[in-house]
């Protein structure tokens, strides 16, 4: 075969090759966009925050009984897009009584804030960086105050949470987890107070349903399975 020939052939087998590339091309489809971020899906989160009282408990004031909180709280819930969640709390840790409440040499001066409920959340740009969000809720709430006299005695104080207001900053640190800063406002009426004195307890209801308040600013992690 002399090399005109092989020219011929190899341009014969080539060039409708080459001609047909363009086409092959356009017929590739484009790849998908790769998400830096979930959609729905289960969430868990784990927060830690201080307690600041505001308002009435009854006839007195909610910050002669309490000072402060320090408040651990768990987080279980549900992503039904990447901006919507809802799921459940609880809240439980120490709080701080009232100084004049513990002069006397048998009370114990300690106390407790727990919260259950359930909060809806709305995370505006769950993509970025830095993702602000809002959420709303309610649930219900029991403070105990351990200053009573004796080593049994405490007022355990309840009612409704009526609402909750809280705001956040989502620092994206990975695909599936979150961590920021936030603070929550919450709203609520005690409606009855049960005092145990000597092994002895007495339930009272508060004839006058005043509200209190937490201002509980803190820290926030959150995974996204």
């Amino acid at each position: 075969m002399t090399n005109l020939t092989a020219s011929i052939l190899a341009a014969r087998v080539l060039v409708p090759l080459l001609l047909a590339l363009p086409a092959a091309a356009l017929e590739v489809p484009e790849a998908a966009p790769t998400s830096t971020h979930r959609g729905a899906g289960l969430s868990f989160g784990v927060r830690g925050a201080l307690g600041v009282p505001l308002g009435n408990i009854g006839e007195g004031s909610l910050r002669h009984v309490f000072t402060s909180a320090i408040a651990p709280q768990v987080d279980l819930g549900w992503f039904f897009s990447p901006n919507l969640y809802a799921g459940g709390y609880f809240q439980y840790g120490p709080a701080k009584t009232y100084e004049d409440n513990c002069l006397h040499e048998e009370r114990n001066c300690r106390g407790t804030l727990m919260r259950v409920g359930f909060d809806v959340n709305y995370h505006f740009s769950p993509e970025a960086t830095f993702s602000p969000w809002l959420g709303v809720g309610a649930g219900y709430e029991v403070a105990t105050d351990h200053t009573v006299r004796g080593p049994s005695g405490k007022n355990v104080f309840e009612g409704f949470e009526l609402a909750h207001a809280q705001a956040g900053l989502d620092l994206q640190v990975t695909r599936a987890i979150r961590v920021g800063p936030y603070a929550l406002w919450t709203a609520g009426v005690y409606s009855k107070r049960t005092s145990t004195v000597a092994g002895v307890e007495t339930n009272r209801e508060f004839p006058e349903k005043s509200f209190h308040f937490w201002l509980q600013p803190g820290l926030r992690f959150q995974l996204r399975l």
